[in-house]
């Protein structure tokens, strides 16, 4: 394999790694700012080893085996003794399983024709905009994934798991991080009846733990509309129904500060609010689409379109 310039083709695969080492990293520890500190390191030792790479070889694996060896000096660091926490052995054991999972989408290529450093600046600019992780929380038996993504606005989402509900979920999340007050938006246009509770919706969730604390305003296959929320690791959950209310919808949830503001809409113009709840979250959360079948067996097929946030 040829490389004309092995240091821009360096820079192109590390920048395009960046979501899939992230979401590798935020699997095992669980934690926004865990696993931000500790794609920095990553970064800064692979730019460290960039003499021991070849560019013939997989990139992926060999930052990964970077990774797992960055997660289980912050582990050791730490010396964690909580055990909502990935223990070293048990990263070790999730490592070449992670190693195939897919936790991004790539929404723009690197362009051919860029060269130099301000080519490539354009490009991340670009790429970064539209990111979006794809993670299932909970370890559903019939795994999720973002099936399509078209101009960051339109998704399709298959998602399994048991539900979002009581005090731990299972399901498919496409989530990015959300800094302090913020507010997502999305048109449910079509949801597979796997069974009637089937949901998919939008959510502002506190880390990627099953029983993490969540605020979840979704549309279901055939029980109207729910606003729920769970407050703490491990508690119910606990919801606001409304049965009134159906897809195709918009759907809009907002957070200011500890108050989480949900809304429905039939034409993403008029809005209605179908319930407020205060509760302590993080500065900085997921926030995303979720979707879940309801039924351990299969999954169901979600399709948001208009999806925005700020």
């Amino acid at each position: 394999m040829s490389i004309e310039n092995p240091t821009e083709y360096f820079i192109q695969a590390l920048t395009e790694s960046q979501n899939r080492l992230y979401g590798y990293i935020f699997s095992l520890v669980g934690e926004h700012h865990a696993a931000s500190d500790i794609l920095q390191e990553c970064n800064l030792v692979l730019w460290r080893k960039f003499g021991e790479f070849r560019p013939e070889s997989d990139f992926i694996p060999w930052a990964f085996a970077i990774a797992r060896f960055q997660v289980l000096a912050h582990l050791r660091d730490r010396k964690r003794s909580d055990a909502r926490f990935v223990s070293p052995e048990i990263v070790e054991l999730l490592h070449d399983e992670l190693l195939g999972i897919s936790f991004f989408i790539p929404s723009a290529p690197f362009p051919p024709k860029a060269r130099g450093r301000r080519g490539f600046d354009e490009w991340r600019q670009a790429k970064s905009a539209k990111d979006w992780l794809s993670t299932d929380i909970g370890y559903p038996r019939r795994s999720g994934r973002l099936q399509r993504f078209e101009d960051g606005k339109i998704f399709a989402v298959d998602g399994g798991g048991a539900d979002v509900w009581n005090k731990a979920c299972e399901f498919q999340f496409v989530h990015k991080i959300q800094e302090g007050d913020g507010t997502i938006i999305a048109q449910v246009i079509g949801l597979q009846h796997s069974d009637p509770w089937s949901k998919a919706g939008l959510m502002f969730r506190e880390n990627l733990l099953p029983d993490s604390p969540n605020i979840f305003l979704t549309a279901t296959a055939e029980n109207g509309v729910s606003f729920q929320w769970r407050d703490t690791p491990g508690a119910e959950s606990e919801s606001i129904k409304r049965p009134d209310l159906n897809y195709p919808c918009w759907l809009r949830l907002e957070r200011k500060g500890n108050t989480f503001i949900g809304s429905h809409s039939p034409d993403g113009k008029t809005w209605a609010e179908i319930g407020r709840h205060d509760t302590v979250m993080s500065e900085n959360v997921s926030i995303g689409l979720g979707v879940t079948s309801h039924n351990t067996e299969t999954y169901s097929v979600a399709e948001f379109e208009n999806v925005s946030t700020e």
